[in-house]
């Protein structure tokens, strides 16, 4: 029984992406090219990533993130994971929306909402946007991590807008289904050359990245979880972005600069 889900969840993953070879020929994940929804919808649906009745179909790159948010195999011992993001970087307009995008996302099943931003008792308090994961590293190599992090000159403000929304099974379980703000192409590619010099930067400090930022998720903040088993994702996501409309997020592009930022109780300083 084990085998046949394993299999049917290896089948699913390989639809989902394809392999690339990086010098020097290690193969890495890449998401393959969204298809736009049929071209009869209206014209700020199109470039929305089409859904099948009810379900998901996109799993993350790194399900079943075993190793923690996107780091896809259990960590061994004596070894974590690890995160920077930016906190609550988004304007109050921003704010005022994913209260009633959360709201909207209760209000189509209650039962099957796990957590929906800015909206109930388990809300999170403090909306983000991701920025880098370390995976499965000692505590040696995460003090060098850190001492890189804090030093490093690269930390310059990079304007950033957002697009649409849509959704990922992240795991560990298959039915753990995020809705996510996603940031627009440019931006994205923004936040990937970024996070790219930083990682060149940390190499040649000596510290080897396991999981590459380019090959875990594309930048984004969550929005809400669902449990995907029960939960209409497929109406959800269309009544979301005919709601708020891809690329209308925002009334103009929002700075990021640094991550780990003071947020709640969690003074700044990494990791957060």
């Amino acid at each position: 029984m084990h085998m046949a889900v394993g299999a049917i969840i290896l089948v699913a993953c390989v639809a989902l992406v394809t392999f690339v070879a990086d010098p020097p020929g290690a193969p890495r994940l890449r998401l393959r090219t969204l298809e736009t929804l049929d071209e009869q919808l209206d014209p700020p649906l199109r470039g929305i990533p089409p859904l099948i009745e009810g379900t998901c179909p996109n799993y993350s790159p790194t399900f079943p993130s075993e190793g923690g948010p996107d780091c896809t195999f259990p960590c061994p011992n004596g070894t974590r994971s690890v995160g920077t993001a930016f906190f609550n970087p988004f304007p109050d307009e921003y704010a005022q929306k994913i209260i009633e995008a959360g709201k909207l996302v209760r209000s189509i099943d209650p039962e099957h909402t796990v957590f929906a931003e800015g909206s109930g008792a388990s809300a999170f308090m403090d909306s983000h946007v991701s920025f880098s994961y370390y995976c499965c590293h000692t505590e040696s190599e995460l003090s060098r991590i850190k001492s890189v992090l804090e030093k490093w000159d690269g930390w310059q403000p990079h304007s950033v807008d957002l697009s649409h929304v849509t959704c990922a099974i992240d795991g560990p379980a298959i039915d753990h289904v995020s809705f996510i703000v996603m940031l627009d192409p440019e931006s994205n590619l923004v936040m990937m050359q970024w996070v790219t010099q930083l990682e060149e930067h940390l190499r040649n400090a000596g510290v080897q990245i396991h999981i590459p930022r380019r090959n875990q998720e594309p930048y984004h903040t969550t929005l809400a979880v669902v449990n995907g088993s029960g939960y209409p994702t497929k109406k959800a996501i269309e009544a979301i972005n005919a709601r708020f409309p891809p690329g209308r997020w925002l009334k103009k592009p929002m700075t990021l600069e640094k991550p780990c930022n003071a947020h709640g109780k969690v003074p700044e300083g990494f990791f957060c």
